[in-house]
């Protein structure tokens, strides 16, 4: 379940993203934190309780890298 609410908020964003017309650097973001997303698969998919812990603290990293794209596509105009 995890994996597709990230599949959903990803394309959610990439179609968002070309209804406001961002660039390359949003996208990049964008596969920047699918990359992290897939990280978080390896970390959770055995469900033991410290690596799932770890992918919780680690997911506001997501959230920075999708930001980050956003930021340098806006300042890259």
């Amino acid at each position: 379940a995890v994996m597709l609410c990230y599949a959903a908020t990803f394309a959610l964003l990439a179609v968002v993203g070309a209804m406001v017309g961002l660039g390359v650097a949003w996208y990049l973001g964008l596969l920047a934190a699918s990359v992290l997303a897939g990280y978080h698969y390896t970390l959770i998919r055995g469900r033991e309780r410290a690596p799932c812990f770890k992918a919780f603290r680690h997911n506001n990293w997501v959230g920075g890298v999708i930001f980050a794209g956003l930021v340098l596509d806006l300042l890259s105009r």
